[in-house]
């Protein structure tokens, strides 16, 4: 399936707003009058000034990229309300995300979750395109690659509960170590909950850019070296995360 996208851009006092656009036919700007960039990304007005196109090898390799690596972080619940998901977050100087929001929310809190996981698991993995401010996209969870057994049958125990699951050390560590040792994400000792009233506070996003901060070292990493870093997160955010019960 094609993949839409909507890219925020800011040059000089313009904000470039990118149409939806399947990625293969290139991507339309909206030119904005006035500077929009204090609205949070999904607020910007929609009054066009005109339309230009841009090349697609601007944003192909950011698009491709991007949604190559949110696929491969991505576990959706097997038995799931819905596949297409809209997310838009924002992207500082630094290409980091932030603010994700899902526009379109399953009523499954575990389905939201695993989904916005999987594009802060991405922050920072390639280059932005210069000015981005935010983007937007839809992404079909019939495309994600991760199935863990182990995930999914915890992910069905809590199913209904005030929890959703998750895994302590992030699918993306082997995006960027691919010799380690796979079980030291897929296991269920890897796995933590969650309350899901936690989630829309800053604790969340605070432990996302810490493993971010890790994960995007340019050296490789050893088991050791992520395990001694988990073990610190854990401590730190003991409140937000706890094991489940066997």
């Amino acid at each position: 399936m094609a993949i839409k996208i909507r890219i925020f851009i800011l040059v000089g006092a313009v904000l470039q707003f990118a149409c939806p656009s399947y990625a293969e036919n290139g991507i339309s700007v909206d030119l904005f009058p006035k500077p929009v960039i204090q609205k949070k990304v999904d607020n910007i007005a929609n009054s066009k000034e005109s339309i230009r196109k841009l090349a697609p090898s601007v944003t192909d390799n950011f698009v491709n990229t991007l949604t190559s690596r949110i696929y491969q972080n991505w576990e959706p619940p097997e038995n799931r309300q819905q596949d297409l998901f809209k997310v838009c977050f924002g992207i500082d100087s630094k290409g980091q995300f932030h603010n994700i929001k899902i526009t379109n929310p399953s009523k499954d809190e575990q389905e939201n979750f695993s989904c916005s996981q999987a594009v802060a698991e991405a922050s920072g993995c390639c280059y932005v395109p210069e000015n981005t401010v935010g983007v937007e996209l839809t992404l079909d969870a019939s495309l994600a690659r991760q199935k863990n057994s182990e995930c999914q049958k915890m992910i069905s125990k809590y199913h209904g509960t005030q929890y959703v699951v998750g895994h302590l050390i992030p699918a993306d560590v082997l995006q960027n170590n691919p010799k380690l040792d796979s079980a030291i994400v897929h296991s269920k000792q890897n796995l933590r909950i969650m309350d899901k009233n936690a989630l829309s506070g800053k604790a969340i996003e605070s432990l996302r850019e810490d493993w971010i901060s890790l994960l995007r070292v340019s050296k490789p990493l050893g088991k050791q070296e992520i395990l001694k870093y988990a073990k610190l997160l854990e401590n730190r955010y003991s409140n937000l995360m706890k094991k489940p019960d066997e």
